[in-house]
């Protein structure tokens, strides 16, 4: 199996630093992914208090906006979370990927407008769409779907 280390500028927006199936399918600076959260949970495991729900219940679409002064990847979705990839790497080989991601996303409900830090794990099969995993932002834990905003399935 080929090891491909992943660099934040060679795989671009979120969606696309997730998967290449995105990448195929979209330039980097005009993708727009779906990214739905679910199986909610507090990280230790007890239900959620109602944070994880107001976070992450309704999902987002995710658009590219540039880079940073930093170099990082800027996103930004519809419903105005502020999102930084400040770390990726992954593997990609014989039809298949696996991704590690680190966001700092700015919800748009937050007060004092502090970043969380959101550690993200996917995988999926090259070309094609939904990727899926599992996230955690220290405070909430989850399930992960990630679709390009043109796939109807």
């Amino acid at each position: 199996m080929k090891k491909t280390t992943a660099s934040i500028a060679g795989l671009g927006i979120l969606a696309l630093a997730i998967s290449p199936v995105f990448a195929d399918n979209h330039d980097a600076t005009q993708g727009k992914t779906a990214v739905e959260f679910s199986n909610l949970s507090l990280v230790t495991g007890q239900p959620d208090d109602g944070t994880c729900k107001t976070r992450y219940s309704d999902g987002y679409s995710a658009v590219h906006k540039g880079k940073n002064d930093d170099g990082h990847q800027q996103v930004e979705s519809e419903k105005g979370h502020d999102i930084l990839i400040t770390e990726t790497d992954g593997t990609v080989g014989e039809g298949i990927f696996t991704i590690t991601n680190t966001y700092e996303i700015v919800f748009p409900d937050s007060e004092d407008k502090a970043p969380v830090e959101v550690t993200m794990f996917a995988s999926g099969v090259t070309g094609e769409s939904p990727v899926v995993g599992v996230f955690s932002d220290g405070t909430c834990r989850g399930h992960i779907t990630i679709h390009d905003a043109t796939d109807k399935s």
